[in-house]
């Protein structure tokens, strides 16, 4: 009888192991899932517009700047077409609604080592960091105008199929007076 009790022990502490291994396994997936789950973009963008004089052009022109910040706690890569800023002037009348009137799409240009310029189409952003980008657009006459940017966020390894149907576009936009 003994001798059955003793069995019945080591069945049950093999049991009793297994359960505790199987519920570590089944805790290990669920923080896993958990933690990816929780992965996200937070982007911060902030656009803001200056009056810029371009000597030997009299027309006003606008610089734009772009700051956009990772605020969240995964790398974000962020694509945009080539022209990524808008700018649109802003027409109130007296009574109803502003309306926009297209003026021009501007390109965030950089300028290489040698000089050179080079159009910038998309950017990766870090949790935490910052980056800075600048455009510049003319303008035919004062008044109040409305900048815009635009990007999406895309995932790396994901198909064109999953893109078109999660995808995740991010705008900022601004106005400035020009005089």
């Amino acid at each position: 009888m003994l001798e059955d009790i003793e069995i019945f022990r080591s069945i049950a502490a093999g049991i009793q192991s297994l359960a505790i291994a199987v519920a570590v396994i089944i805790g290990g997936i669920w923080t896993a899932y958990l933690f990816r789950l929780q992965r996200r973009s937070a982007l911060g963008i902030d656009i803001s517009g200056a009056q810029l004089a371009i000597p030997g052009d009299d027309r006003p022109h606008i610089l734009v700047s772009l700051t956009i910040t990772n605020r969240g706690n995964r790398d974000t890569r962020l694509v945009w077409n080539d022209k990524p800023v808008t700018v649109s002037k802003m027409k109130v009348p007296d009574h109803g609604s502003p309306s926009l009137e297209f003026v021009s799409k501007a390109p965030i240009v950089l300028l290489s080592e040698s000089g050179d310029q080079l159009i910038e189409r998309s950017t990766g952003i870090r949790p935490g960091d910052s980056k800075k980008y600048e455009a510049i657009s003319s303008v035919d006459t004062p008044g109040l105008y409305q900048l815009t940017f635009m990007a999406e966020a895309v995932r790396e390894h994901t198909t064109e199929s999953k893109r078109a149907i999660g995808r995740i576009d991010w705008k900022a936009t601004s106005h400035i007076v020009i005089r």
